[in-house]
């Protein structure tokens, strides 16, 4: 019997297994800037809970919406080009001589059109915040992350230190406010901002910027350039700078401070941190926790010695359970800005693909940070926006599953192959554990049978109708006298039996 649309994976229930321990949250207390204070903050409830959240990625690189892409081209695993395949990169990708965002700069805007003559142009003016939101919640997520300033410089709200604001450019609007403000009538997704520490082509003095950098954070090479026209390579104004006698001092610590103070986000994540003592890091993450409280998190990348509550793998998954909270972000194809050439080639991934490798995400004990990037003037598109559709109809007969669970001993059954791409480039992983590997999304949709796990419940999620018999080979926690039922279909028991240790369900 097919389960109802889109329940693609079939979820069946087990009741009665044994109670899972839950960390209990720290006592709340005033968080100093230290190492040792901040790691006292326990990751809460929420967080763990939720499982998916959306990334919104929109920002001038909308306007020209361009990244190399082609039809037909396999959108799973990792970016085939990396960081080119980013539309949101166009500026710094633009600003390489001979590159395919250069070459499109110069054959359809010219000389005459820098970068931020494109930011003049998005104007954002169908930008309805209650919309984005409706969407969020539709498609099951329980927070959000707004990116507020990404490596352009642009902030998206109205910062005391900067003009390179959308206030005083692009849509003229506190997008960042409006959004958070917007946030307050959907309680059940948790706001978040992103903000990029570096920035591209800033030109305030950076020590910390060095050109034989080993990590990408501090390399001056990338990140400490001129702003470019992008034909003549001539240098332009980075209009609404102001300038400071120090890049950290003078603008990073004022804006984080900012969107601390004015937004109170509940998950901070930041880009590119590099030296955080030179960023002052722990100063203002204890801020955000004594702020906004117990509640707020902060992800991994604020800087190479600072605290952080979660891990962030990037078109990236962990190959089996990873026992400590992670986020996989990656977006809907291979950009995270807007790109026109994914819209009209349609490489995004599939529903199918999406709702697999959730189920797959969850398993493993992470979220996934889903990315939509908005067109220029402030619409999601609609193919976007079907693919969050699908995900939360799928989501809505199948939760029970997914919302608070935690991972089992293992994520898949006994004998499947691991659904992962081994492309994503890094470091030798050959020493670490199972569940320290990081490998690339898999390119096509994962197939098998994944496990999650709550107090006194076992659920088994099968990719795809298995047909009459469900076969689980893994020693899976059942037991004489536990019922199983399937979700989505009533609460009629199914038939099982056990086989040389694992467990054949008769399905409806």
């Amino acid at each position: 019997m097919p389960l109802p649309h889109p329940a693609r994976v079939a979820a069946v229930l087990l009741a009665s297994c044994s109670a899972l321990a839950v960390a209990a949250p720290a006592a709340s207390a005033e968080y100093l800037p230290t190492r040792a204070s901040l790691d006292r903050h326990v990751v809460p409830a929420w967080y763990s809970d939720a499982k998916l959240g959306i990334f919104v990625q929109w920002n001038g690189s909308s306007v020209p919406a361009y990244a190399p892409t082609r039809r037909g081209q396999r959108v799973g695993g990792f970016p085939y080009t990396g960081v080119s395949n980013y539309a949101e990169w166009y500026w710094r990708n633009a600003a390489f001589s001979g590159s395919p965002q250069q070459k499109h700069h110069a054959r359809k805007y010219g000389a005459r059109v820098t970068y931020d003559d494109l930011v003049k142009r998005w104007k954002g003016e169908r930008f309805e915040p209650r919309r984005w939101l409706q969407l969020f919640k539709d498609a099951g997520a329980k927070y959000f992350v707004l990116v507020a300033k990404h490596h352009d410089g642009v902030a998206l709200w109205p910062s005391k230190v900067s003009d390179r604001t959308t206030v005083k450019m692009g849509p003229r609007r506190d997008v960042a406010g409006e959004l958070m403000k917007e946030a307050r009538r959907f309680p059940s997704l948790r706001p978040g901002l992103y903000y990029s520490i570096t920035e591209w082509f800033n030109p305030a003095p950076n020590p910390s910027l060095t050109p034989d950098a080993e990590d990408s954070a501090s390399n001056s090479l990338l990140w400490k350039a001129t702003a470019p026209n992008l034909v003549t390579g001539k240098p332009v104004p980075y209009t609404g700078y102001k300038p400071v006698s120090d890049y950290a001092k003078g603008l990073v610590v004022p804006q984080i401070r900012e969107l601390i103070r004015r937004y109170k986000p509940q998950v901070l994540w930041c880009d590119i941190g590099g030296d955080a003592d030179y960023y002052q890091s722990n100063r203002w993450i204890s801020e955000l926790y004594n702020t906004v409280g117990d509640r707020a998190v902060v992800n991994d990348r604020c800087g190479r010695t600072a605290h952080s509550d979660y891990t962030t793998p990037e078109y990236s998954i962990y190959e089996e359970v990873h026992r400590e909270p992670w986020e996989a972000t990656r977006g809907l194809g291979f950009s995270f800005g807007f790109n026109a050439e994914e819209e009209r080639n349609d490489n995004y991934v599939s529903s199918d693909y999406l709702i697999a490798v959730f189920t797959d995400i969850v398993a493993k004990g992470g979220n996934l940070l889903l990315n939509v990037g908005p067109r220029a003037d402030g619409t999601i598109s609609p193919k976007q926006a079907s693919r969050l559709r699908d995900l939360g109809r799928w989501i809505r007969v199948n939760g029970q599953a997914i919302r608070g669970s935690r991972p089992w001993t293992q994520a898949r059954d006994d004998g499947q192959a691991l659904d992962a791409s081994p492309e994503r480039p890094g470091p030798d992983q050959s020493t670490l554990a199972p569940g320290d590997r990081v490998v690339g999304f898999p390119f096509d949709k994962p197939t098998g049978t994944r496990f999650t796990v709550k107090p006194r419940a076992f659920y088994i999620l099968r990719m795809g109708w298995p047909g009459s018999k469900l076969r689980v080979r893994a020693a899976v926690p059942v037991r004489e006298g536990d019922r199983l039922t399937l979700l989505g279909n009533g609460n009629a028991p199914l038939r099982w039996t056990r086989e040389g240790g694992g467990l054949v369900v008769s399905m409806p």
